[in-house]
C-alpha cells in the first residue's frame, strides 16, 4: 500500500474518533503504523502529522456538534440528567477557566474524552483555545503512541498479530466498553452520594 493512502486511512479514522464517537478503535491503527514505521515504509513524522490532523477536525466536528446539537439536547433531556441551569453555569465557568487543560488531560484518558469534546463545544469555549490545546494534545497523544509503541517494537509485530485477528480485536474492544462502562458507573455512583 502506498503511503498517501496509509496516511489517508490513518487521518480518516483518527478523524472519527477525534469527534467523540465512541468504539472507535485506534489502537490497532497506531500497531500496524509503529509497525510500518519499524520497518521504514512509513515515516515518524508523517505519521504523527496526518493522525494528528484527522483528530483535530474530528475535535473541531466534535465541538460544533455540542455547540449546535448540545443545546438541544439539554433541553430536551437536561432535567433527567439533573444538568440544569446552575450546573450549566458552573461548567461554562470550569470551561472558559480550565477548559485547555480538561482537554489536555481528556485527550489520554478515553472515558473523559468525549464528553470534554462535547462540553467544551456547548459551554461555547472560545475556538481559538479549544483549537490549540486540542491540536497541542493531539500530536503529544499521537506521538508518544509511537514513541512508546517503537521503543518496545518488539511487542509491535506481536500486538499487530493479536490485535489483527478480527475475533481478538472485538474482544478487546468489548473488553475496554466493559472497563470504561463499569469505571463510569463507580464514578456516577460515588457523585451521586455526594451530591454533585
Amino acid at each position: 500500500m502506498p503511503p498517501r493512502y496509509a496516511h489517508g486511512a490513518l487521518a480518516g479514522m483518527l478523524l472519527l474518533e477525534g469527534t467523540g464517537l465512541p468504539l472507535v478503535p485506534f489502537e490497532p491503527l497506531f500497531i500496524a503504523t509503529a509497525v510500518l514505521i519499524a520497518h521504514h515504509h512509513l515515516g515518524f513524522w508523517p505519521v504523527v502529522l496526518y493522525a494528528a490532523g484527522g483528530d483535530l477536525l474530528g475535535n473541531l466536528i466534535g465541538y460544533q456538534i455540542g455547540r449546535t446539537v448540545g443545546q438541544l439536547l439539554l433541553d430536551r433531556y437536561g432535567a433527567r440528567l439533573h444538568f440544569d441551569a446552575q450546573r450549566v453555569a458552573r461548567t461554562r465557568g470550569w470551561f472558559w477557566r480550565f477548559g485547555g487543560g480538561t482537554l489536555f488531560v481528556a485527550r489520554f484518558f478515553g472515558p473523559i474524552r468525549t464528553p470534554a469534546i462535547l462540553l467544551a463545544g456547548l459551554t461555547r469555549m472560545p475556538l481559538a483555545s479549544y483549537t490549540a490545546w486540542c491540536g497541542v494534545a493531539d500530536v503529544l497523544w499521537v506521538a508518544g503512541w509511537q514513541l512508546l509503541l517503537l521503543r518496545f517494537g518488539r511487542l509491535a509485530p506481536a500486538l499487530w498479530e493479536h490485535f489483527g485477528n478480527p475475533a481478538a480485536a472485538l474482544t478487546f474492544v468489548a473488553l475496554l466498553a466493559a472497563a470504561s462502562g463499569f469505571i463510569y458507573w463507580r464514578w456516577r455512583g460515588k457523585g451521586g452520594e455526594r451530591g454533585v
